[in-house]
């Protein structure tokens, strides 16, 4: 797990997501940036709209195949999944009494509110 560490998400973009899980240790990112991983993580509040937008598109041009949302105002989850053509085909809204699971673990469950301060 990585925590607001560079992410190399192709022509001249190094965005620096809250969280992104990537495969590996660390000596494997020494000397370059990920280029995948397995869930990115945003953690929002003044910058919303360009989570949902700018950086959103970014991730899925990117190929990342969960990108999350912590909508810190509403006190909810969005979760994009299935990155196609620079935008995420499924988006999921959660509320802080709901669950979800990551799919490279669909069978651990994280309480939302468990995501929220």
């Amino acid at each position: 797990m990585r925590e607001q560490l560079p992410f190399n998400a192709g022509i001249d973009s190094e965005p620096e997501p809250d969280i992104a899980v990537v495969t590996g240790n660390i000596r494997d990112y020494v000397e370059h940036h990920p280029t995948t991983a397995l869930l990115i993580v945003e953690i929002s509040d003044a910058t919303l709209q360009f989570d949902r937008t700018k950086k959103a598109e970014l991730y899925a041009r990117s190929g990342i195949v969960e990108y999350w949302i912590v909508n810190l105002k509403a006190r909810q989850l969005e979760v994009r999944r299935e990155p196609q053509n620079g935008k995420y085909a499924k988006t999921e809204t959660l509320t802080e009494k709901q669950n979800v699971a990551t799919l490279a673990m669909p069978k651990k469950k994280i309480k939302v509110a468990d995501l929220l301060p």
